[in-house]
């Protein structure tokens, strides 16, 4: 599943995600995972996970967006999701109210596995504030163009101006070696629970910070 959007140039805004850019992040975040290790590993396969995709986007959306960490570009064609340290997971009683969600995307087969894949991201996730990346995506027609790196240098820029470090879980060697690029540094290896794929954990101190 490819979706294939129009092409935007390297000089594209930076914009925070609202409602209306809702339907067009999802279609981009969509394609740009259709082949991540760990969202395959996740989500249900068959007639159903495209749907099942899209549903986990819509709900990442909507967990992450009143945060206020969540950027687009101005044609949609890439987003990143960012949260407080203290926030990147829901509330006990709100994950319980997500279960049949995640049951929708993941599967009966394949549900068990994520739960404990997300408790994996729990135990290794640093106790010291931070800001952190769950999601950086962008669609493949739009690719090689310095999204990425604009989305990146939007959040990092003020992590250097309030002194905070920024954390990620690099899912491919690829996506490593752009943030990499970027000031992150690679941590030792985590399994995404029992079985699960190898995530790198990805920390990146503030630069020259006047504060």
């Amino acid at each position: 599943m490819q979706t294939r959007g129009a092409v935007e140039p390297m000089t594209n805004a930076i914009v925070p995600a609202t409602a209306a850019h809702e339907a067009r992040i999802v279609q981009a975040l969509c394609a740009a995972f259709d082949a991540d290790p760990m969202f395959d590993w996740s989500l249900r396969q068959g007639a159903g996970r495209a749907r099942a995709a899209q549903l986990a986007f819509e709900n990442m959306l909507r967990m992450y967006r009143p945060h206020g960490m969540s950027y687009t570009t101005a044609g949609g064609a890439a987003a990143a999701l960012w949260a407080p340290h203290d926030r990147w997971a829901p509330a006990l009683w709100r994950e319980l109210l997500l279960l049949p969600t995640y049951l929708r995307c993941t599967g009966a087969a394949r549900f068990s596995r994520v739960v404990r894949g997300f408790d994996a991201l729990r135990k290794h996730h640093p106790k010291e504030p931070h800001y952190y990346l769950f999601v950086l995506g962008v669609e493949p027609a739009a690719q090689r163009q310095g999204l990425g790196s604009l989305l990146l240098r939007n959040m990092t820029e003020r992590c250097d101006r309030e002194g905070m470090p920024a954390y990620l879980e690099a899912t491919t060697r690829h996506n490593r070696a752009l943030y990499q690029r970027h000031g992150f540094a690679a941590g030792d290896e985590f399994a995404f629970g029992p079985g699960g794929p190898a995530l790198c954990p990805m920390w990146r101190p503030p630069r020259g910070h006047n504060g």
